[in-house]
Order: structure tokens, then C-alpha cells, then sequence
């Protein structure tokens, strides 16, 4: 009956660690996706200010007043664009960033869980142990009396016998 139960909590054991190992891959892939979602709504804004960096190196080449005039408009709207971009950027590895750390949060969680079913299976077979041990003292004891009484009873039918044959 005991190893049942050590049976049993090992297994329950067994499926909540396979459980926190699912849930710890989605949540990576949930991460994953965020950091991918992040980056494709991004990389149009990247690409617009390397499209303005072009135009203003390309028109820096052009002689004259008016080349200057549209250089310096250019570098003033990727200027007046850095700050949000920046922020997004910044943004996006603070919620990677959180990510990992709810990550090894949930890690950790499932060291924890480990332990405590291995602490639990421990107790569970040092309870069957004891369990055992005193079923076996118990049937030693019983046996021991069942002896006793055989043997009284093999005393009294050898003095009975001997009394038939000496009287």
C-alpha cells in the first residue's frame, strides 16, 4: 500500500514538473513572438531613417544652397524622429528583458517544486519503511508465540507419551 503512494506522489511529481516544462516553453515562445512582433514593427521606422540618412548623404554631394537647405531639413526630421524611435527601441529590451527574468522566475519555481517532491517521496518511503518494520516485528512477535505454544504442546504429548509407556 505504501509503495502505492510513494508511487503515486512520484508520478504526481513527475507530471507537475513535465507541466511547468510546457509552460516554460510557451512562455519563451510567447517571448520570442513579442521580441519578433516588436522587431517587424520596427524595422519599417529603421528602414525609413536609413532611407532619410541615404538621401541626405546622396544630396550632401549635390553642389549648391538648395542641396544644403534639403540636407539640413532631412537631418532635422531624422533628428526630430530619433527620440521615439529610441523609445520604442528601449521598449522592446525592457520587455525582453522582463520576459527572461519571469523566465527564470518560473525556473526557479519548478527547482522549488522539484525539491519539495523529492522531499515528499523521501518522507513517503521512510513512512513505508516504518510501516514495514513494524508489520515484521508484529509477525515475529506472532510467531514467536505460535512456537511457544507448539512447542508446550509437544512438551505435554511427549510427558503424556512417556507416562503411557513407563505406567
Amino acid at each position: 500500500m505504501a509503495s502505492m503512494d510513494l508511487k503515486k506522489t512520484l508520478e504526481e511529481a513527475k507530471g507537475d514538473l513535465a507541466q511547468v516544462r510546457d509552460e516554460l516553453r510557451v512562455k519563451l515562445h510567447l517571448a520570442k513572438q513579442d521580441a519578433q512582433d516588436a522587431w517587424k514593427a520596427m524595422e519599417p521606422k529603421i528602414k525609413t531613417v536609413e532611407g532619410k540618412l541615404e538621401e541626405i548623404a546622396q544630396k550632401v554631394n549635390v553642389a549648391g544652397e538648395e542641396a544644403r537647405l534639403q540636407a539640413s531639413l532631412g537631418a532635422a526630421e531624422v533628428k526630430a524622429r530619433w527620440p521615439g524611435l529610441e523609445r520604442a527601441l528601449s521598449q522592446v529590451v525592457a520587455d525582453v528583458k522582463r520576459g527572461a527574468r519571469d523566465v527564470a522566475t518560473e525556473v526557479d519555481i519548478a527547482r522549488v517544486k522539484a525539491h519539495l517532491a523529492e522531499m515528499d517521496a523521501a518522507d513517503a518511503a521512510q513512512q513505508a519503511a516504518r510501516k514495514a518494520q513494524g508489520e515484521l516485528k508484529k509477525a515475529s512477535a506472532e510467531l514467536s508465540a505460535e512456537m511457544e505454544k507448539a512447542a508446550a504442546e509437544i512438551k505435554t504429548s511427549v510427558a503424556s507419551l512417556k507416562r503411557k509407556l513407563f505406567s
